[in-house]
C-alpha cells in the first residue's frame, strides 16, 4: 500500500474538463439509510438532510492488476452470523481476512487507483468523507408495483367530464396510422414502477458525525428506511475541499461533529436586511 495524503481541491478559476482530477480515485462506502431530517443553517434556511449510517464498514478483499486485472476494493458492511451464509461465502472471508473474520451482510466492490488501495480489514469510518464535498449516492428505488401512465410517467390523462367515459386516466394514443402501423419500442406505458437502481449525483455532505458514524447529505437518496446505498466521491464535479486518501489516517481521526457553514453570499433573506 502506498503512503496517503490529501487530494488538493482544484482552483475555481481553472476548472476545465481536460483537467479533471482522475489521478486519485478513492474507495467508497456502504451505508444504511436511516431516514430524513432537517436542520437550519446560520442564515435561518431549512436544509433537508438524509441520514446515512456507515455500519461496520471494513475492507474484505483487495484486488490488483497482477492478479485480477484491475485495482479494486471490496467493502463489507453490517456483520451477521456465519451460519446464515454458505461455506463458499464464508470461505471468501477466511481466505482474505483469516479464520476469525466476521462476515458482512452487504458487500460492494469499488474500483480505485493504485495509490488509493487499502489494507484488508481496514475500517472505513464517517470521517472518510469531508464536510463540503460532493458525493454520488446509489441505491434501489422503492417499488410501487403496477402503476398507470399518470403516476409512472406524469402524463396528463383525459378530461374529467364533457362526454368522457371510462377514459379519465388513460394515456391516450400510442402510435400513428397505417404507416408505420406499429407502436415504437420504448413507448411510455403503464407497467411496474420502481425497484430499479438509481444514482443521485452531486449531493453535498452537510454534516459528519464520526462518533456515531453518520453522514448527513443534503437532499434525498433512493430507497426506503433500512435499505443499503453506496457513497462515492462525485465523478462529474470538482471538489472544493481537500480529501484524505486512501482514507483518513488514525492520527488524523476526527472526534467532533462538523457541519457545513452557511455563506452570506447565498443568503435568501439578504434583501430584507437593507
Amino acid at each position: 500500500m502506498m503512503e496517503g495524503g490529501f487530494i488538493e481541491p482544484r482552483d475555481p478559476k481553472t476548472r476545465k474538463r481536460e483537467g479533471f482530477p482522475t489521478a486519485h480515485k478513492r474507495c467508497g462506502a456502504v451505508a444504511m439509510k436511516c431516514g430524513m431530517t432537517r436542520e437550519w443553517d446560520a442564515n435561518g434556511v431549512g436544509v433537508p438532510l438524509t441520514v446515512l449510517w456507515l455500519d461496520e464498514n471494513k475492507v474484505v478483499q483487495v484486488k490488483s492488476v497482477e492478479k485480477e486485472g484491475h485495482y479494486a476494493v471490496q467493502v463489507g458492511a453490517s456483520s451477521r452470523r456465519r451460519k446464515r451464509l454458505n461455506k463458499a461465502v464464508v470461505g471468501h472471508y477466511v481466505k482474505h481476512l483469516g479464520k476469525e473474520a466476521e462476515v458482512s451482510r452487504k458487500v460492494v466492490e469499488f474500483k480505485v487507483t493504485e495509490n488509493c488501495l487499502l489494507e484488508g480489514g481496514k475500517a472505513i469510518n464517517a470521517d472518510h468523507f469531508v464536510v463540503g464535498q460532493l458525493v454520488d449516492v446509489q441505491g434501489t428505488t422503492r417499488g410501487k408495483g403496477f402503476a398507470g401512465g399518470m403516476k409512472r410517467h406524469g402524463m396528463k390523462g383525459g378530461p374529467a367530464s364533457h362526454g368522457t367515459t371510462k377514459a379519465h386516466r388513460t394515456i391516450g394514443s400510442t402510435g400513428q396510422c397505417q404507416d408505420p402501423g406499429r407502436v415504437f419500442k420504448g413507448k411510455k406505458m403503464p407497467g411496474r414502477m420502481g425497484g430499479k437502481t438509481c444514482t443521485q449525483q452531486k449531493l453535498l455532505v452537510y454534516k459528519v458525525d464520526p462518533v456515531h458514524n453518520l453522514v448527513y447529505v443534503k437532499g434525498q437518496v433512493p430507497g426506503g428506511k433500512g435499505s443499503y446505498v453506496t457513497l462515492v466521491d462525485s465523478k462529474i464535479a470538482f471538489q472544493d475541499v481537500a480529501l484524505p486518501y486512501p482514507t483518513r489516517a488514525e492520527e488524523g481521526r476526527q472526534t467532533e461533529v462538523t457541519v457545513a457553514h452557511a455563506s452570506m453570499k447565498n443568503n435568501p433573506f439578504e434583501r430584507y436586511y437593507k
